[in-house]
């Protein structure tokens, strides 16, 4: 447990460190500060990909997978006599890893093997920050992307996940928030190609469908009014042609096989919690029926009220902030913030796509608050998967050790942050929410404009009313980008 702790309080400090730079004077970096900060992240994952053989039930899937794949090709690859709870996607992913090992010889769980399980996830975790960086650099200096890209790549939730235990949540976490990069743009077919796409390789993709919906909402009514029924149906063809391709992908596995995969997959785990550390945590429900009751309603029910309401509050504040184009990561980061937090059938991991997300909406929103949900969030999730990966033991389970109801406290905690949060930012007349401000020195390009006096013109006063920086909650006239 040692280590574990050092690693939260590295975290912390790493944390601490980059909030600190970033309401800080920016300063000229030293050359190749970005190439060697890529290079320290990926050596960090690396040397603990080494060192740690993952979690044993995953690596050994993983690596068992992957041979199959090479060995009988997707037609013979689902089987009832054969354990697979995994979609087609990464399937193809785990054939060339496998044809790899074959070939090559290299011995099962070896250093080498280890690493050509674990390298997809790690390159994809690498992405998402470089991703962070290149938006970063869009909003803030050269010096602000710098300590974003490293709160982002020496967070150390997300290294375990990928680096140490072995999971793939980073492979569909990427394509989310391209997903969502898709939806600002305007790009609506990337956008649903890149669901679909996270759809075949982890079910749990389609959590974001509602954002999705949202974008493509804005979208058509973005338009005018006459274009509104043909972009309509743009979308309904392209959204065929991806539900298309996807079953093309899936017809190589039988595509029974494959829908039984799906229900199996949504179906398994019936309990109120499976080692997630959120509001059924705290009550000391993991591994408990979701079917026991509270004032005679089942849990599951409770969780599945607790998901319509999420979407709809997501669904509400995007209506209300239809003409913001960058709110999608912030409602991707809310529904499933709220979903991992209250639903049933929660496991540990599920939170980790919501760190990204929420990073990412900080970039927009550079409020003090997102930033420190986001650390909050990260060393509370790091927890909750190293207690899972190091100590989780079946036979001597205790559902209300002091580790879990004090980790699932702090999630509630931070959640609520979170939610007050996002009241001020979203949910609030950008009147009301001025007082909210933004690091002002991550924009030293950006001169202060006065504050309007009585004396200036009217109709100045109402340019300055009907620009962008208005319409956000958080962002002033004075630190908001110059009009083109």
């Amino acid at each position: 447990m040692f280590f574990v702790h050092l690693s939260a309080l590295l975290g912390i400090l790493v944390f601490i460190f980059c909030l600190r730079k970033l309401g800080g004077t920016p300063k000229k970096l030293p050359e190749y500060s970005l190439t060697i900060l890529i290079l320290a992240a990926l050596f960090v994952r690396i040397l603990c990909a080494g060192l740690s053989k993952g979690f044993d039930n995953d690596t050994a899937c993983f690596a068992s997978w992957a041979d199959r794949m090479f060995q009988v090709r997707p037609s013979g690859f689902y089987s009832p006599d054969t354990f697979t709870d995994y979609p087609p996607g990464y399937m193809y992913v785990l054939w060339l890893l496998g044809a790899i090992r074959n070939l090559t010889g290299m011995a099962y769980y070896s250093l080498p093997h280890l690493l050509l399980l674990k390298i997809p996830a790690i390159l994809c975790d690498m992405g998402c920050g470089l991703i962070l960086y290149r938006e970063a650099k869009k909003k803030f200096t050269e010096y602000g992307a710098f300590f974003v890209a490293a709160a982002y790549f020496f967070n150390p939730a997300l290294i375990l996940n990928s680096s140490v235990w072995g999971q793939v949540d980073s492979i569909f976490t990427l394509l989310v928030i391209i997903m969502c990069l898709s939806l600002i743009r305007g790009k609506m077919y990337p956008a649903l190609i890149c669901f679909g796409t996270g759809v075949l390789i982890k079910p749990h993709t389609l959590l974001f469908a509602p954002i999705l919906f949202a974008g493509m909402l804005d979208h058509i009514l973005s338009a005018e009014k006459n274009a509104r029924l043909s972009l309509t149906v743009q979308l309904f063809f392209q959204c065929l042609s991806v539900g298309a391709g996807m079953v093309f992908l899936c017809v190589p596995f039988g595509l029974e096989h494959v829908w039984k995969q799906y229900f199996s997959t949504v179906t398994s785990y019936p309990y109120a919690a499976v080692n997630a550390y959120n509001f059924w945590g705290f009550f000391g429900l993991n591994w408990v029926s979701q079917d026991n009751t509270f004032l005679g309603i089942p849990y599951s029910v409770i969780g599945w009220t607790c998901i319509a309401a999420a979407v709809a509050v997501t669904l509400l504040i995007s209506l209300r902030s239809r003409k913001d184009r960058e709110k999608y990561p912030f409602l991707g980061a809310l529904l499933m913030i709220s979903v991992f937090m209250f639903s049933v059938r929660m496991h540990e991991r599920y939170l980790y796509p919501a760190l990204t997300l929420l990073l990412l909406a900080f970039l927009y929103r550079p409020c003090k608050q997102f930033f420190l949900c986001y650390g909050g969030f990260s060393v509370l999730h790091f927890y909750n998967t190293a207690d899972v990966l190091f100590f989780y033991n079946p036979v001597e389970y205790d559902r209300t050790s002091p580790l879990i109801i004090s980790v699932s406290l702090g999630m509630l905690v931070c959640t609520g942050l979170f939610y007050h949060s996002v009241f001020r930012t979203y949910w609030r007349t950008p009147a009301e929410a001025g007082g909210n401000a933004p690091f002002p020195r991550l924009f030293p390009d950006r001169p202060a404009v006065k504050k309007s006096s009585s004396s200036r013109p009217r109709a100045k006063q109402q340019v300055l009313s009907a620009s962008p920086s208005a319409e956000e909650s958080v962002m002033t006239v004075a630190w908001s980008r110059p009009l083109a």
